[in-house]
């Protein structure tokens, strides 16, 4: 690496301090789901030092009837807080830490990725963006949703990798993505996948391409296979699909949670196109995250209610849940 481009990664790193300064603090801060995240982690804990690999029911929650959560439910920051619980950092302090490297690896990876598109200015600005994205602050500080903090630190991993057309990376990015977040998983893999396309649409290698994307994303699948496919298989024992888990016309977001600035980048973009500084048939990666940017920002607020009695309310559970597709999108945008 060259020292020009070290220098912007220990400037980025530094100004991503704050990003996760309260989790520096002892203890662990009052969110939604954090606290229980930890609860969850030593069960899990618990049931791999009894013997339990792949970790599928948790004997000590529910009471103690125990609970199938981690056949069901992301349980890939569970995994990854184990060799740090081994270490001795504790329970409460390995999630804290799952969280710290998710928020400055999503930065530096957002960095690495862009700069293989833009300079390093651009990349630095674009990194910045992706970090302190309204949505992603409150991700992390207000819901405490590991998975979902993590599942957003990992995409632009992916995308580092795609870029670099690395078919073992993209393998092991995919793989990791699908243990972090259902959910996010799901969301993530269809913007993927029109990155992959576009990128093949513009290669004079297509086949190539074409084969190494399709390697990569199916390597990473079946190394993911034992968690999807039996939560998949085993979901029908279950009252998931008819349970109501909340009211989904509840958590639609404001226009603070899409961030002002986020607003100005679109315009920005709008501008820059009307004026053909931005040409659409050479910037098709440009259209992909506005309009991810746009529709992400357009499902999350309460204007689309009507379209959400289509969509899969039980999986997505939360409007605003879109908004994650928002922080890559407007790294991008803000880097353009």
């Amino acid at each position: 690496m060259k020292p020009k481009a070290i220098g912007f990664l220990l400037i980025l790193i530094i100004l991503l301090i704050p990003s996760i300064y309260s989790l520096l603090q002892p203890g662990f801060f009052q969110t939604d789901d954090g606290e229980w995240m930890v609860i969850r982690f030593s069960a899990f804990y618990q049931a791999l030092s009894d013997g339990q690999f792949p970790v599928r029911f948790l004997g000590r929650l529910n009471f103690g009837y125990g609970y199938p959560v981690a056949n069901f439910l992301y349980p890939g920051f569970m995994y990854m807080a184990t060799p740090l619980q081994i270490l001795g950092f504790g329970f409460v302090n390995s999630v804290k830490l799952i969280l710290i490297l998710s928020m400055l690896g999503g930065g530096v990876f957002a960095f690495a990725w862009l700069s293989k598109l833009f300079d390093r200015t651009s990349a630095f600005i674009g990194a910045l963006f992706f970090t302190y994205t309204p949505y992603h602050i409150f991700d992390l500080y207000k819901r405490g949703s590991v998975g979902e903090v993590l599942s957003i630190g990992i995409l632009p991993f992916i995308f580092w990798q795609i870029e670099r057309k690395s078919v073992f990376w993209i393998a092991i990015g995919v793989f990791l993505l699908i243990l972090a977040h259902n959910t996010l998983a799901a969301l993530f893999l269809i913007l993927i996948l029109g990155y992959m396309f576009l990128n093949v649409y513009v290669s004079q290698l297509k086949n190539e391409l074409i084969s190494k994307y399709l390697a990569a994303v199916l390597i990473g699948l079946g190394m993911a296979s034992f968690f999807w496919i039996p939560a998949f298989y085993e979901l029908r024992y279950t009252f998931f699909s008819n349970t109501q888990i909340s009211q989904w016309a509840s958590y639609f977001a404001d226009i603070e949670l899409i961030g002002l600035s986020t607003f100005a980048i679109f315009a920005s973009i709008f501008i820059l196109i009307i004026f053909k500084k931005i040409e659409i048939k050479k910037h098709r990666l440009t259209v992909l995250f506005l309009v991810t940017g746009l529709s992400s920002a357009f499902l999350a607020t309460s204007v689309s209610s009507q379209v959400w009695n289509f969509l899969p309310t039980s999986f997505i559970q939360f409007p605003f849940r879109i908004l994650s597709l928002l922080v890559p999108s407007i790294a991008f945008l803000a880097a353009c």
